[in-house]
């Protein structure tokens, strides 16, 4: 049975001045020891402090005061897991206006698998092989309205497929790498390793780019941002979406530290967000793998890698024509 979805209503801004900007936040999955002091896994009335990635949001916060937002406060997508249809998530209010925008600093799960899904998926007998293999971690959706409609977003305009272990581009992005003779090309579908570092998958790496050991441990940033969601059609334009990650936490956490720093010099967040910007942007970024101290007390070791990322490509297309992508800059290598 299909989940109802909580409605989201839009209401009409009077001036585009005072933009509110919201942490469009995902739970993390729950211990289970929270099962044992009593807790039901799917009561989130005790864990709604248990965010993911809000250091990496911190960081991100104080460019867009800088930019003139306001922030109005968190979005939480708890997981739909354990409720039934009739377990209605409580209706967004206030609603995010048009003139708004929704920050993620998780990777979006636009195809992580949900539990239903598994649910309803035949049962078989593992190869013993399956059973040793690690499991891809997921982030659970929350099935709200607005979830939806970020998600289908990204999914149209951005990336087909997001998860885990496996992002690939939006036919109209890997077009226009295509269409450019872009030494990129390769990146278009990418692969990771299941869980712990997010690095390429090595396999992938040896087969698609050539790298082998130390060479392909490789990490990716990914930003996008579109100016408006549209939560319903016919309802006119949602708010905007600003989504950057990692496809781990540790990644995500260092890409949002480099944009604070190194990126905020060049400009990169101040020329996607102006409020005169009504273009889509994609980013992605490449940096190799390095050790974090065993108890760091602040993030001051990231600040020697910064100058080591590549950007591999920067994109932009029209609002109001977002199938036609234009490469504004890239690397020259394939790798």
């Amino acid at each position: 049975m299909r989940r109802a979805r909580a409605k989201t209503v839009i209401q009409t801004p009077e001036s585009k001045q005072n933009r509110r900007v919201w942490w469009f936040s995902y739970h993390a999955p729950p211990h289970e020891a929270d099962a044992v002091v009593g807790h039901r896994l799917t009561d989130y009335s005790r864990r709604l402090h248990q965010c993911r990635d809000g250091a990496a949001f911190s960081l991100i916060l104080p460019l867009l005061l800088a930019e003139g937002f306001r922030y109005a406060g968190p979005i939480l997508n708890v997981s739909a897991k354990g409720f039934t249809p009739k377990q209605h998530p409580e209706e967004l209010n206030p609603a995010p206006l048009p003139t708004d925008l929704l920050v993620c600093t998780t990777r979006p799960p636009v195809s992580d698998p949900q539990p239903e899904q598994e649910q309803n998926q035949p049962k078989r007998n593992a190869s013993e092989e399956e059973k040793r293999a690690p499991r891809p971690r997921r982030i659970e959706r929350s099935g709200t309205d607005i979830e939806q409609q970020v998600l289908s977003t990204i999914e149209k305009a951005f990336l087909k497929q997001c998860d885990r272990t496996t992002v690939t581009l939006a036919d109209p992005l890997a077009h226009s790498l295509c269409a450019k003779s872009s030494p990129l090309v390769n990146r278009t579908h990418l692969r990771y390793r299941p869980n712990a570092s997010a690095m390429y998958d090595p396999k992938w790496a040896k087969d698609t780019l050539r790298l082998l050991g130390l060479a392909a441990a490789r990490n990716n940033g990914f930003l996008l941002y579109t100016p408006h969601i549209n939560l319903h059609e016919g309802e006119g334009r949602g708010p905007g979406l600003l989504a950057m990650w990692g496809q781990a936490g540790v990644e995500t956490l260092f890409w949002c530290y480099a944009l604070a720093n190194r990126f905020s010099k060049e400009g990169l967040l101040h020329s996607i967000v102006s409020e005169e910007s009504e273009q889509l942007r994609f980013v992605l970024v490449e940096w190799p793998d390095f050790p974090m101290p065993q108890r760091p007390t602040s993030l001051s070791s990231f600040h020697e890698h910064l100058e080591n990322i590549t950007v591999l490509f920067e994109m932009k297309a029209s609002l109001n024509a977002p199938a036609k992508w234009t490469i504004e800059r890239q690397s020259e290598k394939s790798v």
